[in-house]
């Protein structure tokens, strides 16, 4: 028996409601996958960017590490120091004490366990 009049007007509707529901089920599927997507890739940039962060943080800190150093060689007072490191540059050793009258005698041993020996010795003033 087929469906005439309201019936079918009504019937019409109710697939017509239907499709325009899938219809927005699937919209609202791709925009969520679209806006998921985004926030994976912020994060990978995120995640790449923090990495970046901490290794120019790691910079510094090495930097200041050296600066602390470089602080402590220009503040000598005494006639004789020695600094035993591993992480002083003999450039920015010998940059920071010629101003300071020091003079710096560099060594490195087995029984030093590996490491640079900087032997500091305030210079005489020579009139």
């Amino acid at each position: 028996m087929p469906i005439e009049g309201e019936d079918a007007i009504k019937l019409n509707r109710l697939v017509q409601t239907v499709y325009n529901l899938e219809t927005a089920l699937q919209q609202a599927k791709d925009e969520s996958s679209k806006t998921i997507n985004s926030i994976l890739e912020a994060n990978i940039t995120l995640r790449k960017e923090t990495h970046e962060l901490r290794d120019l943080c790691a910079g510094f800190r090495n930097s200041i590490v050296e600066l602390k150093h470089a602080n402590t060689l220009l503040r000598l007072t005494l006639d004789h120091y020695e600094i035993r490191s591993d992480r002083l540059d003999p450039d920015l050793i010998a940059s920071a004490v010629d101003d300071a009258n020091i003079e710096v005698v560099v060594t490195r041993g087995v029984r030093n366990e590996g490491r640079t020996v900087y032997t500091l010795k305030k210079r005489r003033m020579q009139y």
